[in-house]
């Protein structure tokens, strides 16, 4: 199901919802929890996962975003690969040190954007 968003007014199969960031990895779309499939982010209320949570809000700030379901879940959240105009939310994260990649629901897609030293 493709989740549509601009900024923090958002499109849910073509209708108007209310989005927020979650976490670091999660945003809220229409009720929906959307995980970014394939990252890590660190757990929120600690000083990374604040850190992650505002990088996320930086980046889908005053942009398009579109969410794809991967089809599955983890846990109440549906997993889904996103982007904001264009560029890989997952991508983005982990590029700037606030996810890590995670090899069991990405395949290592994102391992090589992993900052030196990360892990």
């Amino acid at each position: 199901m493709p989740l549509f968003a601009s900024g923090f007014a958002l499109l849910l199969a073509a209708a108007p919802a209310e989005a927020y960031v979650a976490d670091g990895e999660t945003l809220v779309i229409g009720g929906t929890a959307v995980q970014i499939a394939g990252i890590d982010a660190p757990r929120p209320g600690t000083p990374a996962g604040d850190a992650a949570q505002a990088a996320m809000r930086a980046i889908v700030a005053g942009r398009t975003v579109m969410c794809r379901s991967t089809g599955e879940r983890h846990g109440a959240r549906v997993l889904a690969a996103c982007t904001a105009a264009g560029e890989d939310l997952g991508a983005a994260l982990v590029a700037g040190g606030h996810a890590l990649d995670c090899a069991a629901r990405s395949a290592g897609r994102y391992r090589a954007l992993e900052p030196a030293g990360v892990r």
